[in-house]
């Protein structure tokens, strides 16, 4: 059994271009509801969201990753649809069929993963540590001090 004074979902954003980090870097900026609905990882629409959001043009992420964070991932990211497209461009029918069904396991591994080792912790204890999350940060940004 894990220790419980340990993160579940420990994360590492990644530095350099693969399929890995292609497919991860989809999963970690995009909102899950969308996130499941993507069959096609390497879909145009998919890129374009994806370098949107990374965009320190846009604000989409302001909040939640600082821009000079932002520059380095989205460098990785774009670096990762270079490859990923030379890939997918020298694939045949079956191998691209196969990435995809490879895709749908990972995102679905992954957003099963967000649930962290919760074989025996019930759903609402995650939701309740979400919202604690939350109210710790609404407080911080009013400047009300958070009593322990």
């Amino acid at each position: 059994m894990r220790s419980r004074n340990k993160n579940p979902l420990p994360y590492e954003w990644p530095t350099s271009p693969s399929r890995e980090a292609y497919q991860y870097l989809v999963c970690l900026c995009t909102p899950v509801h969308h996130l499941a609905q993507i069959a096609d990882v390497t879909s145009r629409d998919t890129q374009k969201n994806l370098k949107t959001a990374l965009s320190t043009d846009k604000d989409y992420l302001n909040q939640w990753l600082p821009c000079e964070k932002r520059q380095a991932v989205a460098s990785v990211f774009n670096s990762c649809c270079d490859l990923i497209n030379a890939k997918v461009n020298a694939m045949d029918r079956t191998t691209k069929r196969q990435f995809d069904i490879d895709w749908t396991q990972y995102r679905d591994a992954f957003i099963m993963s967000l649930t962290g080792d919760s074989h025996d912790v019930p759903t609402f204890v995650w939701l309740d540590l979400v919202a604690l999350a939350w109210e710790y940060e609404e407080n911080s940004e009013d400047g009300i001090p958070i009593e322990g």
